[in-house]
């Protein structure tokens, strides 16, 4: 493939919980999209370094390149902030927004690989935004109230629990006891925790 036919290149990354699929595409001129390679890394800082020298084997000098990731809770996020140290533009999409396209594309299956072959297409296709790291100020109070929502659904589940213990007709009164002594730990924890996010804000 000759250097003058490739448009832009992409790195699609399927991220997972202990690794991550990459997949290097080409955009030609013509506007069709080539498969170039697709390896498999350990979603580790030695696999982060691993890619790299991947990433620097075999794309294209001198030619756009992007890596586009899924947001996968937090798996995908010490390699977007490795990569971004690393001078790498990277784009993050929603996982609504990577389903809808992988939905229009050819295959239908599941795999990382598609999922990596999906990514990496629609960051050639689409003009997606380059994310930036956050202002640590802002990454606490995502934290914060993250862990505040999670408390709250807990809250809601337990209570739905007590009272439907409370309608039973036999009920043991240990069971009872401990899910008033987890609402009452959760309670003093949503206190904290808003206490927290006040003297944060």
């Amino acid at each position: 493939m000759k250097k003058s036919q490739i448009f832009a290149q992409n790195v699609g990354l399927d991220m997972a919980k202990n690794s991550f699929v990459a997949c290097l595409s080409f955009l030609l001129l013509d506007r069709t999209i080539q498969v170039k390679i697709v390896m498999e890394f350990k979603n580790t800082p030695q696999g982060f370094k691993r890619f790299c020298a991947w990433v620097k084997q075999h794309f294209v000098v001198d030619v756009p390149l992007l890596c586009t990731m899924e947001a996968t809770g937090v798996y995908h996020e010490q390699l977007a902030y490795f990569l971004h140290e690393e001078g790498y533009s990277v784009s993050i999409v929603q996982p609504t927004q990577a389903k809808k396209y992988k939905e229009s594309y050819p295959s239908s299956s599941k795999t990382d690989q598609l999922d990596a072959r999906s990514l990496a297409s629609m960051g050639l296709e689409r003009k997606l935004e380059i994310w930036s790291p956050p202002l640590a100020y802002y990454q606490m109070l995502r934290d914060l109230t993250r862990e505040r929502e999670a408390l709250k659904k807990e809250q809601a589940r337990l209570k739905n629990q007590l009272h439907a213990l409370k309608h039973a007709k036999v009920v043991h009164p240990t069971r009872e006891k401990l899910i008033t002594q987890r609402l009452e730990l959760i309670r003093k924890q949503l206190k904290t925790l808003l206490k927290e996010i006040k003297i944060h804000l």
